[in-house]
This record gives structure tokens, C-alpha cells and sequence, in this order.
């Protein structure tokens, strides 16, 4: 379920103007075959005309949030030879190491490429700065 759960956050939703198609996303279904139940998994993609009430530019600005939303979990920033996630838990995350580790100290950290690594108090530090610039130029990208 879990996973599941992963890829319909992960996968944006799209829209075309004057036509919409929302792809829904994986949902677990059960079915009835020969009176045996059988569990599995199915993709849904729905798509329909555009309600009257939706206008082109209505359908414009959802399909911009979806698209800023989509880049904003994938951030990954390069910082002192580490590369890390920059999304905005992994900010949260490196700004709560920065601030409980000594001056000098190093934290053991799982890096954007899923390895291990010992990183510096500073890089902590630089890495917030530098993922929180990339956030916002996203959020003015999609202003």
C-alpha cells in the first residue's frame, strides 16, 4: 500500500485546455470472477470535457501548481562535493542536524544517491541556503 501511496504523490496530474484528463492514480481494486475474488491493482485515467464552469485559464493554473509540485519534491542540490535532496523536508531535516550539531561535528546522512555519508555542520547549513533558493526561483517560475 505504501507504494501505492509513493506514486500517487509522485505522478502529477494532467490537463489539456479545452479537453481534461486527470490521471487519478493507482487504487487497489477487488473483483468478482467465477465467484472468486480477486485483488490487484488498476490506473485510472479519466477523461472528460471540459465543465463550462472551468475556464481555459482555470485549468491553466491548476495544471501550474501540479507542475511546480511535481519539481518542488524533486529538488537535489550539489553542496561540498555532497549531493543531497532539497525538497522541503529535507530542509527541515538538515536545518534541525545544523542546529544540534557541535561546531566542527558531522552527522552520518543517507545522500540523494542513497549512500551514506559523514556530513560537516557547514554543508548542512549551505545546503538549506542553497535548496531554499531553488525553491523559491521554482515558486517565481510558476508565479
Amino acid at each position: 500500500m505504501q507504494i501505492i501511496k509513493q506514486f500517487n504523490e509522485t505522478m502529477p496530474n494532467t490537463f489539456e485546455a479545452g479537453r481534461t484528463q486527470v490521471n487519478v492514480g493507482i487504487v487497489p481494486i477487488t473483483k468478482t470472477i467465477d465467484g472468486m475474488e480477486v485483488s490487484g491493482y488498476e490506473y485510472i485515467t479519466v477523461c472528460f470535457d471540459t465543465p463550462s464552469f472551468y475556464t481555459d485559464d482555470a485549468l491553466f493554473e491548476i495544471a501550474k501548481k501540479e507542475a511546480r509540485n511535481y519539481e518542488l519534491i524533486r529538488i537535489v542540490v550539489e553542496v561540498d562535493g555532497y549531493v543531497l535532496d532539497g525538497d522541503e523536508t529535507s530542509q527541515e531535516r538538515m536545518n534541525r542536524a545544523y542546529t544540534m550539531l557541535a561546531d566542527g561535528g558531522t552527522k552520518e546522512w543517507k545522500d540523494a544517491n542513497n549512500e551514506w555519508q559523514n556530513i560537516p555542520k557547514e554543508t548542512f547549513k549551505n545546503a538549506v541556503i542553497v535548496a531554499g533558493t531553488k525553491q523559491t526561483e521554482l515558486w517565481v517560475k510558476y508565479v
